[in-house]
């Protein structure tokens, strides 16, 4: 037995292992993406076109929905049109070299049902400097949006109600206070 066997072999353990480790990792981040509502695609700059890493959790699947990008998903209805320009701008800084890009859009479920969500596109430098990829995450922030515009909808109803008040008070029953606003 030479010296060059045992080498050998903690080599290949050592690989081994690695991808063991790995696909452990894989398999969180899959899972973690499952359960949050969260979606990452590769975005190919030069073909417009995306691909998702999880197609079981992907917003978009469908393979006609996957080159064009952003137009695709905007004639498929699946992008509100208010939200129609701020994704093209968001495509549009990435195509023409910025790092990293990010903005609100509001989009429309297959099912019909309208989110929001924040779409982050970063861009992946090749190992010669030149830019041809990209990933593009989705992290649906409906909820979090909704209770915004909940308050500012309170805000806006509050101020229209003291506006032509001669006094307004606040009682506050957990705390038992009364108060002059």
């Amino acid at each position: 037995m030479s010296l060059k066997e045992p080498l050998l072999s903690f080599e290949k353990i050592s690989t081994i292992k690695n991808a063991e480790k790995a696909s452990l990792y894989e398999r969180y981040l899959r899972e973690s993406l499952c359960h949050s509502g969260n979606v990452l695609y590769e975005y190919e700059i030069a073909s417009r076109k995306v691909t998702s890493f999880y197609p079981e959790v992907a917003f978009f699947q469908e393979p006609d929905m996957c080159k064009n990008i952003p137009e695709s998903w905007i004639q498929a209805g699946r992008v509100l049109s208010f939200s129609h320009e701020r994704l093209r701008k968001l495509f549009r800084k990435i195509d023409e070299g910025a790092a990293e890009a990010a903005d609100l859009i509001r989009f429309c479920r297959r099912e019909g049902e309208a989110i929001w969500s924040k779409l982050w596109i970063s861009v992946l430098q090749e190992t010669d400097g030149t830019a041809k990829k990209a990933f593009v995450f989705s992290q649906d922030v409906t909820m979090q949006k909704e209770m915004e515009l909940t308050l500012l909808r309170e805000q806006q109803y509050r101020k229209a109600l003291v506006s032509h008040a001669i006094v307004c008070a606040q009682i506050d029953v957990t705390e038992d206070t009364f108060r002059t606003i």
